[in-house]
């Protein structure tokens, strides 16, 4: 059993989810019974509980009759494949009948292939995807006891058709027109989704959010933040995330997401959500970088960076003297010691943000602004998780 989230997902799903009931075997004049599985269905006031497939390229539903022919001619049938599922909130059963339209041939010009839905809104829908261009000579109908209801077929022109009962509950009354059933898939009225963005350790300079959204009339979309996971504070596209000197220290960002509509068949849409944080330390750290081929073999005590004071102009102003020591951590020694990539250092500091990186490249922002995961939970408003 498959799960759709609409028409066209189950018909590109082609036989993926089916089960072959027959199987490169050729039917000409026979026909196959095939369990349903279904109580949903009626056709001329009969429970459809079999389908009855021949390889005159008729099904019988509920009885083994002609009542859906197309291109009712001598034929033959070589497979036959079902599945049942749901299509958002409607559940089907589809058929798959794959042929030729002359017993006695099996070139592309006579290759006949369509597909059958029986739908519980009591319509059936005929999607024939692949019409001979040779021996196209038979009959396209849909019969239910006395009433013959007709539809036009172009020799090699794909076609749809859907079949529409007056009384679905007795499957009795039908007509008939080109295309496909209107299946209005049903959302939720409101919901919400958070997501979390952990491990985050900084005081915010600067910060933004931006998504993608879809609102169509009748609905509303709303984002908000938290830094507590209680108290939220609403937020605007394209806006800032956290004030600027909001302090983190290993926080959890908390993002909250929610939708409503007025009208169960549309619902808002968020894609595309990011964020971005930038660090007050980034902007007025000093970064000590190493030639590629220095290396260290072992290393104790501290290390002194110090400023007398000149030319040095930082985003504040003028650099103001001062001397920094801090210890490093984490050195290791990596293999012999004509390898470029000998060291490999991470330092930590305190009091004014001094950073010292190993690197063999052009400097680049290395980012102080930390996130170590980010998750999502909760559930949004499409019944379907779209």
């Amino acid at each position: 059993m498959a799960n759709y989230a609409n028409l066209q997902a189950a018909i590109d799903a082609g036989i993926t989810n089916m089960t072959a009931k027959r199987n490169n075997s050729k039917n000409d004049d026979n026909t196959d019974t095939i369990a349903t599985g279904i109580t949903w269905f009626y056709f001329n006031s009969v429970q459809v509980t079999n389908l009855y497939v021949s390889g005159n390229s008729w099904i019988g539903f509920g009885a083994s009759s002609e009542h859906l022919k197309v291109n009712r001619r001598d034929a033959a049938v070589w497979y036959e494949y079902t599945e049942t599922g749901t299509i958002g909130t409607y559940k089907f059963l589809k058929l798959r009948w794959v042929g030729y339209s002359h017993f006695n041939y099996t070139d592309d010009v006579h290759l006949q292939q369509y597909d059958v839905f029986v739908l519980d809104t009591g319509q059936i829908y005929l999607n024939w995807f692949d019409v001979p261009t040779a021996s196209f000579d038979g009959v396209n109908a849909l019969v239910c006891g006395s009433n013959t209801t007709s539809f036009a077929a172009t020799a090699g022109a794909v076609c749809e058709y859907t079949f529409t009962p007056s009384d679905a509950a007795t499957g009795t009354g039908w007509s008939v027109a080109s295309g496909r059933p209107n299946l209005v898939v049903d959302h939720k009225t409101s919901g919400s989704a958070i997501f979390t963005a952990t491990g985050i350790t900084g005081t915010m300079a600067a910060s933004s959010i931006g998504w993608t959204e879809s609102k169509p009339d009748g609905t509303t979309l709303t984002v908000s933040v938290s830094t507590d996971g209680t108290n939220y504070s609403s937020v605007t596209n394209g806006g800032a995330l956290l004030m600027a000197g909001t302090v983190l220290d290993n926080a959890t960002i908390y993002i909250k997401v929610e939708m409503a509509t007025t009208d169960a068949t549309v619902t808002p849409t968020l894609s595309n959500l990011s964020i971005s944080l930038q660090s007050a330390e980034d902007r007025y750290s000093i970064v000590l970088e190493m030639q590629p081929l220095e290396r260290f073999e072992s290393a104790a005590g501290n290390i002194t960076v110090a400023y007398a004071g000149g030319s040095l102009m930082g985003e504040g102003g003028p650099v103001a003297a001062f001397t920094q020591s801090f210890s490093p951590s984490d050195l290791a020694y990596k293999g012999d010691q004509n390898d470029a990539e000998h060291i490999e250092m991470s330092v930590t500091a305190t009091g004014t943000l001094t950073r010292i990186y190993y690197i063999d490249m052009a400097p680049q922002d290395m980012g102080h602004i930390e996130i170590s995961s980010i998750t999502a939970t909760g559930t949004l408003t499409n019944v379907n998780d779209l």
